[in-house]
Parts: structure tokens; C-alpha cells; sequence
């Protein structure tokens, strides 16, 4: 992880985010594929059957 943390100001978009993280991956693939890797399905397991109950969420991946 290279930053988390609470979003001081939103500068575009619709709506305040709350917080913000930035995570770094080996490889664009390794990117793509976290949401599958068993620790994320685990956390989202307590979210709970609708996880849009308890959170909103953008997920982006940039190449570079």
C-alpha cells in the first residue's frame, strides 16, 4: 500500500469521498485480479450480501 488515508477535498467528481488508498501490483494482470485474490473475497464476505449497503467505492487501475 502505497497511501491510505481520508480524502482532504474532492476536487471533481459528484460526490465527498471519504477516504482514499493507492496500492502498487507487480504487474498490470496482478492489478486486474486482486478483486478474486481470497483475502479481498474474504472482506467483502462481511460486507454483507448487498456491500452497496455499507459501501461506495470508484476502483481504478492506471498502467504506467
Amino acid at each position: 500500500m502505497i497511501a491510505i488515508g481520508r480524502v482532504a477535498k474532492t476536487q471533481i467528481g459528484e460526490k465527498e469521498m471519504q477516504f482514499a488508498a493507492v496500492a502498487e501490483f507487480e504487474t498490470f494482470e496482478k492489478a486486474m485480479s486482486f478483486k478474486s485474490h481470497p483475502d479481498y473475497v474474504d472482506a467483502l464476505d462481511e460486507l454483507g450480501d448487498d456491500e452497496t449497503m455499507s459501501v461506495k467505492r470508484t476502483s481504478c487501475v492506471v498502467s504506467g
